[in-house]
């Protein structure tokens, strides 16, 4: 997987290790040219790397048991969207928090203003 700016569509950064067939992926920081990154593969392992001009792992794999189909990441808490739930995985202690089942919905979920925001479908009245 590359990287690349969003606003000059430059590459960046080199391959992420270990990094082919990527289902999702998330961002946690972004200070001057250093970010972190997870990419969770086909094999169903999220990866966690931290880049500061070449990258190195940041944290132990974590193992989903299904393909996210969406992720965020902030701190120590990663947010993923799964065929027909959403789960919080807390990066420290491995604890995972089931939050919600959803039918249809595709999952949609991103980290803005100190919150997971997370799509689910509201059954009309």
């Amino acid at each position: 997987m590359d990287t690349w700016n969003a606003f000059t569509v430059e590459r960046v950064t080199p391959n992420v290790p270990q990094s082919r067939n990527v289902n999702a992926f998330a961002v946690n920081s972004s200070r001057g040219g250093e970010f972190r990154l997870c990419v969770q593969v086909k094999s169903r392992r999220v990866l966690f790397y931290e880049y500061t001009g070449q990258y190195r792992s940041y944290a132990s794999d974590l193992a989903l048991g299904e393909a996210a189909l969406a992720m965020a990441w902030h701190d120590v808490t990663l947010c993923v969207g799964l065929r027909s739930e959403y789960r919080l995985y807390d990066l420290i202690s491995g604890q995972c928090t089931p939050l919600f089942s959803f039918e249809r919905t595709p999952p949609l979920v991103t980290y803005l203003r100190n919150e997971f925001l997370l799509a689910n479908e509201v059954p009309a009245p």
